[in-house]
């Protein structure tokens, strides 16, 4: 018998080193819990765009029933307004259990331009913290920063009547795109208001209307309050009637389900009494300032429940008098609490 030359068993050996280098990587996708209203197939269309995002990365999605698949990831996302999600990407390595992740606010448009903003972060994180899982440095995707909106555009195919031809990959083009300061929201507001005066005076009941523009941080709108209440003081049977309107502008906060604004401004402040006699009605107009603040929580994606509290100062203290008799006084100032319900859009 012939007996093999050593360079055979070399070439072997290389040939079998470099299979064994070449082996394809595989994820497993366990898809994207949802908390709020999502966009429909939203799953279909992340999937869809990690299996072109990986591939760039020499990675394959693995099946759900495979065994070993060399790292798993997946994504939650909460939808907290209309066309904005705050989404998490998580991926564990199985070879030595190491978990990472990313945050986003991510703006999009449906569920396709969604399931593209989650792969592009899945890429991103495998890139950045899991460099032993990536086979194809060299045709990955540039890292994006967090704080754009991503767009892909993929390239298109050749056309049916072009000769075939080799050609190396190309990865997708990703375009940044200039973003805004925030998402802008409508917040209208309404609800039952307490008046408390800082003077003894009898405490007015009534209700409160509000109407907010929000753009990032920036907060500016217009409120209405209406209060009054009947009291009986010492011999008399007297109505009061407090109307308060005005712009307001300032800032605010949100965090998840939680929106947070401190607002002032100008307002007209309208005070009458009515004694229940002849010539006993009374009003008058005075220039105020209000400034005060509102804590929401989302109930569902478009309705919440509101709290506010409002500081008004005016420059007229309203005084009410049987001659040279003081009945009771309003002060200069006064708080008023509502608790109610917010429509935002």
């Amino acid at each position: 018998m012939r007996r093999l030359s050593p360079w055979v068993g070399l070439v072997a050996v290389l040939v079998l080193a470099e299979s064994a280098s070449a082996e394809v990587r595989r994820l497993r996708w366990r898809g994207v819990v949802t908390d709020g209203v999502a966009p429909a197939r939203l799953a279909q269309a992340t999937e869809s765009h990690l299996q072109v995002s990986l591939r760039h990365l020499g990675i394959a999605l693995a099946a759900a029933i495979e065994a070993s698949p060399d790292a798993e990831g997946g994504a939650r996302c909460t939808f907290t307004a209309a066309k904005l999600a705050q989404c998490v990407v998580d991926v564990v390595q199985r070879a030595d259990l190491r978990r990472s992740e990313r945050r986003a606010e991510v703006p999009f448009r449906d569920a396709e331009d969604l399931g593209a903003s989650l792969a592009l972060l899945l890429g991103d994180l495998v890139q950045s913290d899991f460099p032993g899982l990536v086979q194809n440095p060299a045709g990955a995707v540039d890292a994006l920063p967090l704080d754009v909106e991503p767009r892909v555009t993929p390239h298109p195919g050749p056309s049916p009547s072009a000769s075939p031809s080799p050609s190396p990959v190309r990865p997708p083009t990703v375009q940044k795109p200039y973003k805004p300061l925030g998402p802008s929201r409508v917040f209208i507001e309404i609800g039952p208001s307490v008046v408390v005066g800082f003077n003894g005076e009898p405490t007015l009941f009534g209700g409160s209307f509000r109407a907010l523009w929000a753009s990032g941080p920036l907060r500016a709108g217009g409120s209405l309050s209406v209060a009054g209440t009947n009291a009986q003081i010492d011999t008399w049977d007297l109505s009061f009637t407090r109307l308060l309107t005005g712009p307001r502008v300032g800032v605010g906060l949100r965090r998840g389900r939680l929106d947070l604004d401190l607002t002032a401004g100008p307002a007209l402040y309208v005070f009458g009494t009515d004694a229940h006699i002849k010539d006993g009605t009374h009003s008058f107009a005075a220039f105020a300032v209000m400034a005060g603040g509102r804590l929401s929580i989302a109930l569902v994606p478009s309705i919440a429940l509101h709290l506010g509290a409002d500081l008004v100062a005016t420059v007229t203290e309203g005084r009410i008098t049987a001659g040279e008799r003081l009945i009771t006084a309003f002060s200069h100032g006064s708080a008023e609490i509502t608790l109610g319900l917010a429509y935002h859009r």
